[in-house]
């Protein structure tokens, strides 16, 4: 599904609506959000017919300034559920799941912007679900996204921040220039991503393939944000990764010890066959012994929930079941924290769901959505850019079977005799390996 949110500064502007004109062709948005119409509801109306919308919800402008629009469609269905001039929020549903979708436009008045950021986070302390955001939100994270002009306080970005924070919402890949906003001051130009597109935990769970992008800027002062909302994702076959919830764990230690083997059985030299000896009996040893602390937390938790009521159960027995969700609880957090690769975070602190935030939006960000090829073609299909890895890495370290290699390696002198080539070529005996790890 995809949805545009513009900035459009006029919605009956010459060259605002050949870009729209454009943007629908192109992309058929099932949503198209416009902030800045400057215009009135009767002439959004004429827009909704010229494009086949089915509905369009209006936020008049105050004179010549603001007013906002969305356009959609009768499938899926869509509740409005609050519109003022800084906001169209709405409830509807996708691939089967109810989701909650936010059209944004910051004040562009800072003064009053605090009150947009209020409004959002008052949302959230009584939503549930997946959340979306997208628009134009005048203001940024930091120095970071901005280009030209002089350098704000970092404090000026506490107010934006804690209600992304509030909110939940993490960022989405993206393509295209995202310094959004380009504006001229005395100093000379200034670009900004001020406009964006974010998304709660929920969200990204459901549909962890969307992607984000910054379009052309013409026809406004501020680049159309498209957000392309997709689930699907091609199953790949996982790697071995290991666990540190493993360790200490009732036939673990027997299972590395079987893969690894002692020194003499197999040879010294091949030390990778050891490893996938050794990763194949931990592989084995992890289906007989399941390591889902999330499910085992919810069991805990219903057992203890029926222990209470049960009169017959004892006090040591609720203990023991407090005490396993307690090794539950502190296993879940080790598997996020090891997963979230954040180093800063200190062992111990209870915060599983900063550590899902952090592996989201890693895995958000490092997914590779387009790429070049040899010939400097951009491709963006999964397929497309899984091939264009697979045959870089094939031409890497493919031979291109030399023929001269005596003229390559005349003029490099010999560093290595052949008496210290002999002694770097031999096996190291147990004996030597064991002296040099006492």
């Amino acid at each position: 599904m995809n949805t545009i949110a513009w900035n459009c500064q006029g919605a009956g502007a010459d060259l605002t609506k050949e870009h729209l004109n454009e943007l629908f062709h192109c992309f058929l948005p099932k949503f198209l959000f416009l902030s800045e119409t400057k215009n009135n509801r009767n002439f959004l109306q004429d827009v909704q017919v010229f494009f086949g919308y089915d509905h369009v919800c209006t936020v008049e402008p105050v004179g010549r300034s603001g007013g906002l629009a969305l356009f959609y469609m009768d499938d899926p269905s869509v509740t409005i559920l609050y519109k003022d001039a800084h906001m169209i929020d709405i409830e509807t549903r996708l691939e089967g799941h109810t989701i909650f979708m936010t059209f944004v436009y910051g004040d562009p008045v800072v003064r009053h912007r605090d009150l947009v950021w209020e409004r959002l986070s008052r949302m959230s302390t009584y939503r549930s679900g997946a959340w979306f955001m997208i628009g134009d939100f005048n203001e940024i994270t930091g120095n970071h996204e901005k280009r030209g002009g002089r350098r704000r306080l970092e404090s000026s970005f506490l107010p934006f921040r804690t209600m992304l924070k509030n909110c939940g919402m993490l960022e989405f890949p993206y393509k295209g220039n995202s310094f959004s906003w380009v504006g001229k001051r005395r100093s000379g130009k200034v670009k900004c991503k001020l406009d964006r597109a974010v998304a709660n935990e929920e969200w990204h769970a459901l549909f962890n393939h969307s992607v984000v992008e910054f379009l052309q800027l013409w026809g406004s002062d501020h680049r159309p944000v498209l957000a392309r909302i997709q689930s699907n994702v091609r199953r790949t076959r996982k790697s071995f990764r290991f666990d540190k919830r493993w360790i200490g764990k009732p036939g673990f230690k027997e299972a590395v010890i079987s893969g690894w083997g002692h020194f003499d059985d197999i040879p010294a030299r091949n030390f990778h066959q050891k490893v996938t000896s050794c990763r194949q009996k931990i592989s084995f040893w992890k289906k007989q012994n399941p390591m889902n602390s999330a499910t085992l937390i919810r069991e805990l938790k219903q057992k203890i929930d029926a222990a209470q009521d049960d009169e017959f159960s004892t006090l040591e027995e609720l203990e023991d079941l407090r005490r396993k969700l307690i090794e539950a609880f502190r296993e879940e957090n080790t598997f996020w924290e090891q997963k979230s690769r954040d180093q800063w975070h200190r062992d111990g602190d209870r915060n599983t769901k900063f550590h899902h935030a952090i592996t989201k939006q890693c895995r958000a960000l490092n997914r590779i959505i387009s790429i070049k090829d040899k010939h400097g073609k951009l491709v963006e299909s999964e397929i497309e850019v899984e091939n264009v890895a697979i045959q870089y890495f094939r031409d890497l370290f493919s031979t291109s079977s030399p023929t001269e290699l005596d003229a390559s390696l005349r003029s490099i002198s010999g560093k290595v005799s052949q008496a210290d080539n002999r002694l770097l070529l031999e096996v190291p005996s147990e004996q030597e390996l064991l002296a040099r790890t006492a």
